[in-house]
């Protein structure tokens, strides 16, 4: 036989062998849906099979099922509370404690505020354990849910770090909160020597430890948009340890990163204590608090050499050490510029640098975005001081810089995590008041009011322009938000109210103002005027044309009184005039003078009379 033309078809069945096993491979790659939130091992880990004993598919189950299985599988966990019922620690297939991840997987859940997986450990007892254990051999993600109240065994020994997790592969983290866990060292995360840890819009808060209270790191993290908030490292057991956020021991590049409220009940750095290579941009540490040593916000490790913390555009602000203000302490950091502390405790010298500024932080806060920031207030130094190019393209929030925050016409991006974006003006709101209902010859009054939101740049300038009436009528204070007239017609007037904060108009708004009709209605004189003996003055009237009808043989009645006491007739004009000129003589003088006009009434009494609403004079 010739061996010789046997290889090729060896070779060939060979190559069709590797293609079906590398394909069988990738199809072992499975997806399992949860559907119950009970805490039940799997029944038959070798089925391919998500159910428990009950015949539901469990989390507890699907990650058991994922871990005999190649290729990177997925969890869809609906919403829903997930409390990891069946104890026993140092177990490591899944099957009770924590879930121990030895595969590739994915863990996607609802949403944080939805998807929620309880460690029921807290606070730590005999049999209690973490909630996620990344083993040497997995890459593991984990999306959109809360892992909580994880508490490694009181007596696990080393096994008891990572509250929430430890992480002994490569593991992601995306929209994710851990929220009080315990450990002895780290309460949120343990990453392990030499593993990778990823962080992307994720909240620790409310973790606890003897050491770092959020994190310790002793791999590679990187994170980006995460905020650290109200952790506590040394507050428990016999160690007091550092780090109240982060204790890193190898090396951590922070990227937009709140860092706030966080304690280190002993050996330092309330907010970071840093034995490694450290990397900080555009990150704000605030209200951070160190008990001993020092650095309410960083603490540098100077008995390390290698250990070193570079910093830009990033920004400390109030952290104390016992009540006093201490931002940073031990080795000197390394400034890439455009840094700012509220204190001169950092030594910052690199570009544009500052120190001793009140940084002008708001509150921990939602500002938009998955995690709490705390906001630059109006005026902050930090806006427009930080580095374009060392920035990110946005802030933690998702908000893009740079920006005009100063509003001087300049973008420039500004330190720390949060970008202020100064609002645009908002157009202020006009209310030209309730319509009014008067009868002639009263004045009416005008009622309008103006809200400017957000206080735009100057006062509000108010704009009132008549837009109806039977006659056009000159408004006292147009320029106010109260004018005033008094109509010598009756009938419906209408007025429009437009306000102005400086850039921007208001919508209009109008205003009514009905004005009923009278019989008679003397115009001239006014009080106050003053007239002069043998000089002609006219005194004119207004007539309804509808109301207190005079026959055409009755004439009207202009009189005069020096006091409003007695009255002497001075004309009878007719029913149809509207004004009488008239020379008072010397024998008129008075400083309270009234005239009337009034309409006949029958039986020659005196009928409708209307005065001078005020006294005037008559001088020689």
């Amino acid at each position: 036989m010739n061996t010789d033309r046997a290889f090729p078809s060896t070779r060939a069945l060979a190559a069709t062998l590797l293609a079906a096993v590398l394909a069988s491979a990738e199809a072992a790659a499975a997806t399992f849906t949860v559907n119950s939130t009970a805490d039940e091992a799997d029944a038959d880990t070798l089925d391919g099979i998500c159910a428990s004993a009950q015949g539901t598919c469990t989390l507890r189950a699907a990650v058991m099922q994922a871990n005999n299985l190649a290729g990177e599988d997925t969890v869809n966990l609906p919403a829903g509370t997930y409390a990891l019922t069946l104890v026993g620690y140092n177990e490591n297939a899944a099957a009770t404690g924590d879930l121990d991840i030895t595969e590739n997987l994915l863990v996607e859940g609802a949403g944080a505020d939805s998807t929620i997986i309880d460690g029921n450990g807290t606070p730590p007892a005999a049999n209690s354990d973490r909630v996620i254990e990344v083993h040497a051999s997995a890459s593991a993600a984990f999306k959109n849910l809360t892992l909580q109240n994880g508490a490694p065994s009181s007596s696990g020994g080393v096994n008891n770090q990572g509250g929430g997790m430890y992480n002994d592969g490569s593991t992601t983290l995306e929209n994710v909160r851990l929220l009080k866990n315990v450990g002895s060292i780290a309460g949120g995360i343990y990453n392990a020597e030499n593993k990778v840890l990823k962080l992307a819009k994720v909240t620790l808060d409310g973790n606890q430890a003897l050491g770092g209270g959020a994190i310790t790191n002793e791999g590679s993290l990187e994170a980006d948009s995460v905020t650290l908030s109200n952790n506590v490292a040394g507050g428990i057991g016999y160690y007091a340890g550092g780090g109240g956020g982060l204790w890193n021991r190898r090396s951590a590049m922070l990227k937009n990163a709140t860092i706030s409220n966080n304690k280190a009940q002993g050996y330092g750095g309330g907010g970071i204590f840093n034995a490694g290579n450290l990397t900080l941009t555009n990150v704000t540490l605030a209200d951070n608090t160190a008990t001993f040593i020092g650095g309410g916000g960083i603490y540098n490790e100077g008995a390390i050499a290698a250990a070193t913390a570079t910093l830009v555009n990033t920004l400390l602000a109030a952290n104390l050490v016992n009540g006093s203000p201490g931002n940073c302490a031990g080795k000197s950091l390394v400034s890439n510029g455009h840094n700012l502390s509220s204190d001169n405790t950092c030594g910052l010298s690199g570009t544009d640098d500052k120190s001793n500024l009140d940084a002008a932080l708001d509150s921990l806060a939602d500002n938009g975005g998955f995690t709490q920031t705390r906001a630059l207030l109006a005026g902050s130094p930090a806006i427009d001081a930080g580095d374009d190019l060392s920035a990110p393209v946005q802030d933690q929030r998702g908000t893009a810089r740079p920006q005009d925050g100063d509003g001087d016409g300049a973008a420039i991006s500004d330190i720390g995590a949060y970008e202020f974006a100064k609002a645009a003006n908002q157009a202020p709101s006009a209310d030209a008041g309730s319509d009014l209902a008067i009868k002639l010859g009263q004045t009416a009054a005008l009622a309008g009011s103006g809200v400017d939101p957000d206080h735009g740049p100057s006062a509000l300038v108010y704009a009132w322009q008549q837009t109806d009436g039977p006659e056009s009528v000159a408004l006292n204070g147009a320029a106010t938000a109260a004018p005033s007239f008094t109509p010598r017609l009756p009938g419906a007037y209408v007025f429009r109210l437009v306000v102005n904060d400086g850039a921007v108009d208001s919508a209009p708004d109008l205003v009514n103002v009905a004005v009923e009709d009278v019989p008679v209605l003397l115009l001239r004189p006014k009080g106050g005027e003053v007239w002069v003996i043998k000089t002609a003055q006219e005194i004119s009237w207004y007539r309804s044309a509808t109301l207190g009808s005079v026959p055409a043989n009755k004439k009207l009645s202009v009189q005069f009184s020096k006091n409003g006491r007695k009255w002497t007739t001075l004309k009878t004009p007719s029913p149809n005039s509207s004004a009488w000129t008239w020379k008072p003589k010397a024998a008129h003088a008075s400083e309270s003078a009234l005239v009337r006009i009034c309409l006949p009434a029958a039986k020659k009494k005196i009928g409708v009379c209307d005065a001078s609403d005020q006294a005037f004079a008559i001088r020689k």
